[in-house]
C-alpha cells in the first residue's frame, strides 16, 4: 500500500482502521483489454498491466511531428540564469532539499525513505553530497537511484480496464533531492516562461481555478447564444509521447542549456 501509516495511526483513530478495512472491497478480479478479451486470473492481470504500461510509457515508435516553435517560443533564459541552474550545489543546499521531503514519504524500491537519511545524515552525507555533485556535473543518475516504483491509483470505483488507473512514481531520496534543487532554482524564473493565465505551478495560483471555471461554463451550457454551445472532453493519455517531445522543444526554445 502507498504511504501506509498503520504504525502511527492504526492504534490512535478508528477512522483510519475503517478506511483500511474498506480496501478489501477494492480487489480486482478481472480486466478487459481493448481487443475485447478479458483477463480473469491474478497472473494474467499482472502480466497485462505490465505490458499495457510498458507500451504506454515507451518512446519506441513515436510518430509525433512537431511544428517549428521558433516564432512562438523566444530565448528568454539568460546565460547567467543557465549557469545558476547548472552550478554545483552546496552541502547546505542539498541538506535543505532533503529537509523539504516529508519524513513519512513513501520509500523507493530499495526501501530507504527520507526519515532514514535525516536520522543518519551524519553518516550518509558524504555519499549523498557526492551523488548530487556528480549529477550536476553531467553524470546521469545510475539505475540504483533512478529506479522507481509505479503505483496504480483508481480513477473510478470499479475499474474494468487499465485506462481507469492513474500512475504515480515512488522515487529514491537522491532523485528527489536533485529534483528539488532544480525546482528551487527554477522558481525565480518561472514567471518568465509561464504565462500569468496558467493556473498551476505558479505561487499563488491554484489548479482549482480551472475546475471552478469549467463548472461555471457547464452550468451555463444551455443558455441561448448565437451558434450554440459545445463542450469537448479531450483524453490526453494517448498524447503522452507527443507532450514530452513538445516540452523538450519548448525547453530548448527558451534557451535552457
Amino acid at each position: 500500500m502507498v504511504k501506509q501509516q498503520w504504525i502511527t495511526k492504526g492504534e490512535v483513530t478508528s477512522e483510519f482502521f475503517r478506511a483500511i478495512s474498506r480496501r478489501k472491497n477494492q480487489e480486482i478480479f478481472s480486466m478487459s483489454l481493448q481487443d475485447g478479451s478479458v483477463l480473469s486470473t491474478l497472473e494474467d492481470i499482472h502480466n497485462g498491466a505490465v505490458q499495457y504500461f510498458q507500451s504506454f510509457l515507451s518512446e519506441t515508435g513515436s510518430s509525433c511531428v512537431l511544428p517549428d516553435f521558433s516564432s512562438l517560443v523566444q530565448p528568454i533564459v539568460s546565460e547567467l540564469e543557465n549557469e545558476g541552474l547548472c552550478s554545483l550545489p552546496s552541502a547546505q543546499e542539498i541538506l535543505e532539499a532533503l529537509d523539504s521531503i516529508p519524513m513519512d514519504s513513501s520509500p523507493s524500491p530499495y526501501g530507504f525513505g527520507a526519515i532514514f537519511y535525516k536520522s543518519c545524515w551524519h553518516i550518509v552525507d558524504p555519499d549523498v553530497i557526492e551523488a548530487a555533485m556528480e549529477f550536476f556535473n553531467g553524470t546521469p543518475l545510475p539505475w540504483f537511484y533512478n529506479a522507481t516504483f509505479f503505483v496504480l491509483i483508481l480513477k473510478v470505483s470499479n475499474p474494468t480496464s487499465f485506462e481507469k488507473f492513474r500512475l504515480i512514481s515512488l522515487c529514491s531520496v537522491v532523485y528527489k533531492i536533485c529534483s528539488k534543487i532544480l525546482v528551487n532554482r527554477l522558481s525565480p524564473i518561472l514567471h518568465k516562461i509561464i504565462s500569468p493565465e496558467q493556473s498551476a505551478f505558479i505561487t499563488g495560483h491554484s489548479i482549482y481555478e480551472n475546475i471552478s471555471s469549467t463548472q461555471e461554463l457547464v452550468h451555463g451550457i444551455h443558455k441561448p447564444c448565437h451558434r450554440g454551445n459545445i463542450v469537448l472532453k479531450i483524453d490526453m493519455a494517448k498524447a503522452y509521447e507527443c507532450v514530452l517531445a513538445f516540452l523538450a522543444e519548448c525547453v530548448e526554445g527558451f534557451w535552457f542549456l
